[in-house]
């Protein structure tokens, strides 16, 4: 009887271990992971711009060189790069002391032959009033005529001087001479330009 007992007892005790893990055990669908979102979007079809970006030079149907007419040092670029610019717009600067100085120095001498002129004609004129009443040669008479014709072709060379002068002061301005899209400068504040440097830049 004793040893009925003890065969009982484990056999209660493997009964209630099968029963505790078959309780244990879930349902293999509980434990997976949950099933993904999907999201629904409709599809219109439509073009589809294509950029291409290419290193280009453009052309206008005006192109101007804008050179220097000149020498001298450029002391200051006056327009942007890339940037509209209008007729009569300032590009470069050029220093322009040395031409205010040569302008100067041309009206001083063009005063200066002026004063000789009229000195000269009323030496024509008396000389004239004196040849007609024989009181001096026909020499004297030719040498006041010769020395105030001297001195009117003097006065015309120094007005056209001037002139030039002015225009070569004007020159220090390099503006441009259309509208359009100013490139890239050749030339820097500081450089030494002139009439044979080349293009500046193109307009």
């Amino acid at each position: 009887m004793k040893l009925m007992k003890r065969l009982h007892v484990p056999a209660a005790l493997l009964t209630l271990i099968s029963l505790s893990c078959s309780c244990s055990r879930k349902d293999p669908a509980q434990t997976g992971p949950p099933p993904p979102e999907v999201l629904v979007t409709t599809v219109t079809p439509q073009d589809v711009p294509r950029v291409l970006e290419r290193v280009a030079t453009l052309d206008g149907f005006i192109n101007a060189n804008i050179n220097a007419q000149v020498q001298g040092y450029i002391i200051s670029r006056d327009y942007q790069e890339g940037g509209i610019v209008k007729k009569g717009d300032l590009l470069f600067q050029i220093d322009s002391r040395p031409y205010e100085a040569a302008l100067a120095q041309a009206k001083g001498t063009l005063a200066k032959d002026k004063a000789n002129q009229v000195k000269a004609e009323a030496d024509e004129k008396r000389a004239q009033d004196l040849f007609k009443k024989k009181v001096i040669s026909d020499q004297e008479r030719d040498t006041a005529i010769a020395a105030a014709g001297s001195s009117r072709a003097n006065v015309e060379a120094d007005e056209a001087a001037v002139k030039q002068a002015e225009l070569n002061l004007g020159y220090t301005r390099i503006i441009s001479p259309i509208d359009g899209v100013a490139a890239i400068a050749t030339a820097q504040v500081g450089d030494l330009v002139g009439p044979t440097t080349g293009t500046l830049t193109t307009v």
